[in-house]
This record gives structure tokens, C-alpha cells and sequence, in this order.
């Protein structure tokens, strides 16, 4: 993501910190995100906005160790529906790939409508070899949701039960903010929470 970018030429710029305490959410770029934040100058990280964000950063990877309670747990089913009303076999699509990965995002999501497409390649890359995935959105407007997906050629299954963070998987699986994915295998069985794309794209080198 730009963010990213901007802050590994700029690392000692305040515009970096400012960046990441606005992108601070992104529970893929926690770990990232505290790299940089302990190489910036002691000044910034102890500025008003720099206690703000290494206290959301704290925060951010309480709920990143938390998550992982999930792993070796299975999933039976999805609940939401399709753009077009209708139910998935969420088992199905599982038994149909070696690995699955369940995405978690929403139309006004900034930081999902730029992740998205990156694991959207790795399925078009590897969905010939066994992988899989699925689309799950917080979105509780269905014309913005559907229109999201067709912005982003998003072509995969996709689910909603348009009620936001109180749908029940949010609930069940502890999803309280997006980015965020399961990565299952053909059992349904989660293998990993919140991979991070490069750990995503070596694993599937290594396993199909």
C-alpha cells in the first residue's frame, strides 16, 4: 500500500507517523507498522500522536496474538448470502481446494479495497492448483457491496449478511476489524489467521 511506501523513504518524517496512526486498523500491517515506528526518532515516538499510535499498535497486536485461537478449529459453515440471495456451501468450495482463504473486507474499507486485489492474484495464479477464496463482507448496503465487486472484478464467491460487525461470523470468528482472513484447508480446518500476503504467496509456492 502507498502508506508503506511513504514511510520506508520518509522513516523519520512526522507525514509517516500520521500515516500509519490513520492506517493503524490494518491488522495485516501491525507487525510492519511497529518496525517503523521503533526506527523513528525518540521525539516523534514520544509525541502526542506517537503515544496514540503505540498504544493502538499494543492493541492492534493483543488482537493479532488473540486471534490465533482460532487456528486448528473448523469451519462447517459461512452464513450471508450471495449478491444474488442465495446460500453457499462453504463446505463445498473448502473440499474443492487444497486451501481456501476466507477474506474478510467492505466496500468502504480503503486499506481491504487495496489488499483485495493482491490476494485476488495469488487466486487467479493458483485457483487452477487448489486454491480457493471467498469473499466476506461487512458491507450493510447491498448496492455499494455489489458495486465494490464489480469495481475490483473481484470474480469469486462472495457472502454478506449486510449487518456489519454484527453479522454472527464477525462474532463467532472475533472480527472486529478489517482487513482480516481464515486460511483453511479442504477439511475446513483454519491453518492460519490474518496471513499477511507474502507469508500467503510462500506458502502456496510451498504447498500446491
Amino acid at each position: 500500500m502507498a502508506a508503506h511506501l511513504f514511510i520506508q523513504q520518509h522513516p523519520a518524517s512526522v507525514v509517516s507517523l500520521y500515516a500509519m496512526f490513520d492506517n493503524r486498523g490494518d491488522l495485516p500491517s501491525v507487525e510492519r507498522f511497529r518496525r517503523y515506528y521503533q526506527a523513528m526518532p525518540t521525539e516523534l515516538q514520544q509525541s502526542f500522536y506517537g503515544k496514540r499510535l503505540n498504544k493502538a499498535l499494543a492493541e492492534g497486536e493483543e488482537r493479532n496474538v488473540n486471534n490465533q485461537r482460532f487456528v486448528g478449529q473448523r469451519v462447517q459453515s459461512l452464513a450471508g448470502k450471495t449478491p444474488d440471495g442465495q446460500e453457499l456451501n462453504a463446505a463445498q468450495v473448502f473440499q474443492q481446494n487444497k486451501l481456501t482463504l476466507v477474506e474478510f473486507w467492505a466496500s468502504w474499507c480503503g486499506p481491504c479495497r487495496m489488499e483485495m486485489p493482491k490476494y485476488y492474484g495469488l487466486h487467479k495464479q493458483y485457483q487452477g492448483r487448489g486454491f480457493g477464496m471467498v469473499g466476506v463482507s461487512l458491507d450493510t448496503n447491498h448496492n455499494k457491496w455489489r458495486q465494490a465487486i464489480a469495481e475490483d472484478s473481484l470474480q469469486m464467491p462472495h457472502l454478506s449478511e449486510l449487518k456489519g460487525t454484527s453479522g454472527e461470523d464477525m462474532q463467532r470468528f472475533g472480527i472486529n476489524a478489517i482487513p482480516a482472513n481464515l486460511l483453511v484447508d479442504e477439511t475446513g480446518k483454519i491453518v492460519a489467521v490474518d496471513i499477511p500476503y507474502p507469508k500467503l504467496k510462500k506458502k502456496l509456492q510451498g504447498a500446491l
